[in-house]
């Protein structure tokens, strides 16, 4: 049925865009709804091979927008909501933080070809994406990773070490088995060892502790879109923080990047 929609008449309005688009040359497209701007993207993105992104005014307009396209493009198209600025992280919820980095987890492994997301997030900041990249953990069974090495990895990572996993973003070491909730999974992991080799994957109910089915390939991306570089992990917070630290910081960046401190 997707198929059928995306091979659907060709407008001629639509074929001169998918020409100008694989000439590399800028076209303007107006008087769209948003359903059809949906459309339109995802048959260029079919038609082409190319990847698009697709900017809106806002997260709603992103989602309904996103919501649409993966009705025509199932699992390759996503959308990327803003992350909230968030001052009382204790008490707030981290969906809207789950959420981005399923989207990017997504985008490292190259599945997404058609990313919706608003102005506000497109202009926000974000992390090094080969750092993330490169963080991301692949684990199947009859690898070798010493548990105590991996669990200092997640840490590094973003996940907060607790006794039990019960949401994402959440990591645990019991003796040989390791628990941890990637943002972008829709189970949670449980990884067995005997000794450093993975002896079995399976996913599991955090709120029962039950384990389910096996899992072949266990993806576990960062849980923090910004990463703390491992030489810096151990650096006491008011070191960090201060001018001397702060100026050096500055060094490492462009002449137009702007570091402010206070003395």
């Amino acid at each position: 049925m997707n198929q059928a929609l995306l091979s659907a008449a060709r407008a001629p309005a639509l074929q001169k865009l998918e020409e100008n688009i694989l000439q590399g040359r800028a076209t303007a497209v107006t008087g769209l709804t948003e359903s059809m701007a949906a459309f339109v993207a995802s048959r260029v993105v079919s038609d082409t091979g190319k990847r698009a992104l697709l900017i809106t005014a806002n997260d709603l307009k992103a989602t309904r927008l996103a919501d649409d396209a993966q009705q025509l493009l199932p699992d390759q198209a996503a959308c990327l909501p803003g992350g909230e600025i968030d001052l009382t992280r204790g008490a707030s919820s981290h969906e809207s933080a789950w959420r981005r980095l399923e989207t990017l987890s997504r985008i490292t492994t190259g599945d997404t070809r058609l990313l919706v997301t608003s102005m506000d997030a497109a202009l926000q900041r974000m992390g090094d994406a080969d750092a993330f990249r490169a963080a991301t953990v692949r684990l199947m069974v009859a690898d070798r990773y010493p548990p105590e090495q991996l669990i200092r990895a997640l840490t590094l990572m973003g996940y907060e070490r607790v006794d039990m996993v019960e949401g994402k973003g959440q990591c645990a070491l019991r003796g040989s088995i390791l628990d941890v909730y990637p943002p972008a999974a829709a189970q949670s992991l449980r990884i067995e060892f005997f000794d450093d080799e993975v002896d079995s994957i399976r996913a599991f109910d955090c709120i029962s502790q039950r384990s389910l089915e096996r899992v072949k390939v266990a993806l576990i991306p960062p849980a923090a879109e910004v990463l703390l570089p491992e030489a810096d992990a151990g650096c006491p917070m008011a070191e960090m923080i201060s001018p001397d630290k702060l100026r050096e910081l500055r060094n490492r960046y462009p002449e137009h990047a702007v570091v402010a401190y206070i003395n």
